[in-house]
């Protein structure tokens, strides 16, 4: 296994009482001495936008709502030097810890232990199980793309190596998907911190991930998704569906990347055989395409989405397996087959996991990233993921207090009958759009007019308005 020790004594499976030491040390960490042996420099980390989109936590409210990213993940920390990320809560009887503590240990409160006089909250450090990748089948692998000309790439000029990149990320949550788990926001809040952590330890590229929304899905929107055969999710046809289901739905507001955490157990189909050992699955080269989506498995409480996760955005960032050849559809691309990038190695796009390059991307993989990013348009590359001004400035539009036969008739006077129909075509109210009629005669033949939708017009649910012609959540 790896790093199962710290300083050499070991720390798996331990009961340990972590004790904050000092509230701010110079140049603003918070040191936190879990055991004896084992010491955190915590400093404030951030994976939320600073207005992320939520459906699905903190109640049964499904209802889609903008919130404070910044006052989200307040008590979200992190150890770049341990790779530690962590939720810390302080109270008067002393401060608890939950995440991971370094790429294979995670720490949790034991609550219900009883505590003992004149220590402080007792944790619980435990080994994390690292998700089984067998190489002989399809587990977290990928689909060739079928259609390359719709992807953003600048074809007859290439950029020069750009020296930031930030990926913004609308994270898809099954129906399913920790349901029952106390605590997943912040348990998903330090798993995708532990990610952004991975992609932060490399330097040229320098890939920041921001999160912009965490969105479960409902079991309705997941009828249009995901096919099953024997209780498993069929990946691949579910992928494409899923890609497809987003683009109908411009609500999402367009962000460059999406990924699912799924709940459900994933699974390929080899001919007639169905292979249960699927972990995840991403299109190469994907962030800002028109599917730029990918999916993985993951249980909650176990972080064995940080691997996952991280491999897969791998592949969304262009990264071939180590050791594969080169993408023909993306310019320049060098692929990994170099002995510096061998399989055996064991980086992160390999399923090997032996030591610490398991948690570190090989150099091949690093410049194939480069080349992709040097290709993406300015567009996708801006941070454009943002809060609308009407609903910052908090003006009423059109649309909150809408009438759709005042709306009708104020725009068509010479039609005393004209009429509002509800339920609107959901079609059309998805792009923006809303008709009127007029009944002609007794056989129920219809006069239509199409009109646009006026502001602040509810088009999908009750959250998701019209603005500027676009269906979102605001």
């Amino acid at each position: 296994s790896i790093l199962h020790t710290l300083s050499g004594v070991s720390l798996e499976d331990a009961i340990v009482f972590p004790r904050l030491l000092e509230e701010r040390s110079e140049g603003g960490k918070h040191i936190v001495l879990v055991n004896k042996d084992l010491r955190l420099e915590l400093q404030k980390a951030s994976i939320l936008s600073e207005r992320v989109l939520l459906r699905g936590f903190f109640g049964k409210n499904m209802d889609p709502k903008m919130e404070n990213g910044t006052e989200l993940e307040k008590n979200l920390y992190e150890d770049r030097k341990k790779s530690s990320t962590v939720i810390m809560m302080k109270s008067e009887e002393g401060i608890t810890l939950k995440g991971i503590l370094n790429e294979d240990l995670k720490i949790e409160p034991l609550l219900v232990m009883q505590r003992i006089s004149g220590k402080e909250i007792p944790h619980r450090i435990s080994k994390i199980e690292l998700p089984a990748l067998n190489i002989s089948s399809k587990s977290v692998s990928e689909m060739t793309l079928k259609n390359v000309s719709e992807l953003p790439l600048l074809e007859t000029r290439q950029k020069p190596p750009l020296l930031a990149v930030t990926c913004e990320i609308l994270v898809l949550l099954d129906s399913v998907y920790g349901v029952t788990f106390p605590g997943l926001f912040e348990y998903l809040m330090a798993l995708l911190a532990a990610v952004k952590l991975r992609f932060s330890l490399m330097k040229d590229p320098i890939v920041t991930l921001r999160v912009v929304g965490l969105y479960r899905l409902t079991i309705e929107e997941e009828s249009h998704i995901f096919s099953y055969s024997s209780g498993y999710v069929l990946a691949e046809r579910s992928l494409r569906k899923l890609f497809t289901f987003l683009n109908q739905r411009p609500v999402f507001g367009g962000p460059d990347m999406f990924y699912m955490f799924a709940g459900r157990d994933l699974a390929s189909v080899n001919g007639h055989i169905l292979d249960a050992s699927l972990g995840g699955l991403s299109y190469y080269g994907v962030m800002c395409a028109f599917n730029n989506v990918a999916m993985g498995e993951d249980k909650p409480g176990t972080y064995q989405g940080v691997r996952l996760t991280t491999h897969e955005l791998g592949h969304a960032f262009s990264c071939v397996h180590d050791g594969a050849g080169p993408l023909a559809h993306i310019p320049n691309h060098p692929g990994s087959n170099y002995p510096a990038c061998a399989w055996e190695h064991g980086y992160v796009m390999s399923y090997i996991e032996k030591d610490t390059k398991a948690f570190h991307f090989s150099s091949c993989c690093k410049q194939q990233m480069k080349m992709f990013f040097g290709t993406l348009n300015t567009e996708c590359l801006a941070i454009k993921y943002e809060f609308d001004y009407f609903t910052k400035s908090g003006k009423k539009l059109p649309g909150d207090n809408f009438n759709g036969n005042t709306f009708c008739k104020a725009n068509f006077p010479s039609y005393p009958a004209i009429f509002y129909p509800q339920p609107q075509n959901q079609v059309d109210l998805l792009k923006c759009k809303v008709q009127c009629r007029v009944k002609l005669d007794v056989y129920g033949r219809y006069l239509y007019f199409e009109l646009s939708a006026p502001e602040g017009l509810a088009c999908y649910g009750q959250n998701a308005t019209c603005r500027h012609g676009e269906c979102r959540f605001w």
